[in-house]
């Protein structure tokens, strides 16, 4: 049985919006071309890239679609 996940491609703060986004997408047909439950998303903690979609992907996954944790809420900024 495989179980879903969520794959974050780190380091995205290296590359331009463009090519990261573009790295992203070869990945997640990869993964969806395999049959792999993934969704991949682009991510860098210094930059704050991806960390919202992080934590809905993996509330997503905790609670279900429409059911989101306090404990992985947005920080209030």
């Amino acid at each position: 049985r495989s179980l879903p996940m969520v794959l974050l491609l780190s380091k995205a703060d290296k590359l331009n919006r463009g090519p990261a986004e573009q790295a992203r997408r070869k990945v997640q047909a990869e993964l969806d071309a395999s049959g792999v439950s993934a969704r991949a998303i682009t991510f860098s903690a210094p930059a704050r890239t991806g960390v919202d979609a992080a934590r809905a992907a993996i509330a997503a996954l905790l609670w279900g679609e429409d059911e989101a944790s306090p404990a992985l809420a947005p920080d209030p900024a």
